[in-house]
């Protein structure tokens, strides 16, 4: 029972110095001596400069739900440009004819892209 108390004891000890405490919230300095600063959402608003974004959402034989899941995609409130690639692969219902319907549908079409496995 002793013998597992230690090992226990030491298996904290090398992960408290030797892994560079991993499981932290804060992120670890840069190496070359630059400082990283987090950015929040006011401040890539004060600077006009969101990102654009890309959802990539993988299916097969999804008819049932890709309409839903597109749809909620497609009325996400995002400042930048975004777009969403839905991929059909192989099919045997209509997924890829319901996830175009639920964007024109919305009148997003636009912002919809499927790509279907030939």
């Amino acid at each position: 029972m002793l013998l597992i108390a230690w090992l226990s004891f030491l298996i904290w000890i090398v992960l408290l110095f030797a892994r560079g405490g991993f499981w932290r919230a804060e992120p670890a300095p840069a190496l070359s001596g630059t400082t990283i600063h987090a950015v929040g959402n006011a401040e890539i608003a004060r600077r006009g400069a969101w990102p654009a974004l890309v959802a990539v959402v993988p299916a097969r034989n999804e008819a049932d739900v890709i309409g839903r899941a597109v749809g909620s995609l497609l009325k996400q409130d995002y400042a930048g440009a975004y777009h969403v690639i839905v991929v059909d692969d192989h099919s045997t219902d209509d997924t890829a004819g319901v996830a175009l319907a639920a964007a024109r549908e919305l009148g997003l079409e636009d912002r919809l892209t499927v790509l279907t496995a030939q």
